[in-house]
């Protein structure tokens, strides 16, 4: 079944794969689709967003906001 705009309305940020929403798979998942936890963990975003900052010089101030 293919998304359209209608179907993401009101849903934030996610992720799509061959068309349509991908599913949160385990870590260890040895599929070949799916969202892997690490990819949707806030505190994770924050750390490397702080480490990209620290290694290219920069400072967008991003960190500092909750991501959501």
């Amino acid at each position: 079944m293919n998304r359209n705009s209608y179907s993401l309305a009101g849903r934030g940020v996610c992720f799509c794969e061959d068309l349509n929403i991908a599913v949160t798979v385990p870590g260890d998942s040895t599929k070949g689709y799916g969202v892997r936890p690490w990819a949707i963990d806030p505190e994770y975003a924050t750390k490397l967003w702080q480490i990209s900052e620290k290694l290219t010089g920069t400072n967008s101030n991003v960190s500092d906001r909750r991501m959501k």
